[in-house]
């Protein structure tokens, strides 16, 4: 978060403040219920599984048995993007499977999953109402209303990315 994000969250809640003490009381209940009813759910429940390195040769079936895919078996792996000046993949090109990171659909839910020592596990879940932005060029990136971000340099299952941003974006 950089000194301006700081700022501009200081004064908008400054404001936000300002605001709700000039109210009455049955303005602020209304204010308080609107914030609430805007607030969009994020699912805490996640998915854990230990694997082994032959596990990893067919990464699809791996997050089948994990149960972060269904029958239409649409999940894109890659390599975080961090930062603007770095090539993700020679970055990680020794570092195996062991750095790839997945975004999985399973019926409504979508996974963000990643490979932690002998376990791969889900961090994130999610569904189609929580997404604030999605972005394919340069690299696949996911927004979430709770400022939870995914950027990843795709580079398995390149073929289903656009029917995962067809899903990421349907109304």
């Amino acid at each position: 978060m950089g000194i301006f994000d700081k700022l501009k969250t200081k004064i908008l809640g400054g404001i936000e403040k300002s605001a709700v003490g000039q109210m009455n009381d049955e303005e602020k209940a209304a204010y308080e219920a609107e914030k609430e009813a805007n607030k969009q759910e994020v699912s805490t429940n996640t998915l854990s599984l230990k694997y082994t390195k032959e596990d990893t040769n067919d990464l699809e079936a791996l997050l089948v048995k994990l149960g972060a895919l269904d029958d239409r078996r649409i999940w894109v792996g890659g390599f975080l993007k961090l930062r603007t000046n770095t090539n993700a993949k020679f970055a990680n090109m020794f570092s195996g499977h062991k750095n790839l990171k997945f975004l999985c659909v399973n019926g409504d839910n979508f996974y963000m999953v990643f490979f932690k020592d002998d376990v791969i596990s889900s961090y994130k879940e999610f569904k189609k109402e929580n997404v604030a932005s999605v972005n394919k060029s340069p690299v696949l990136t996911v927004g979430l209303f709770d400022k939870t971000t995914m950027r990843l340099e795709v580079t398995k299952n390149k073929q289903k990315l656009n029917e995962l941003i067809s899903l990421l974006k349907a109304k």
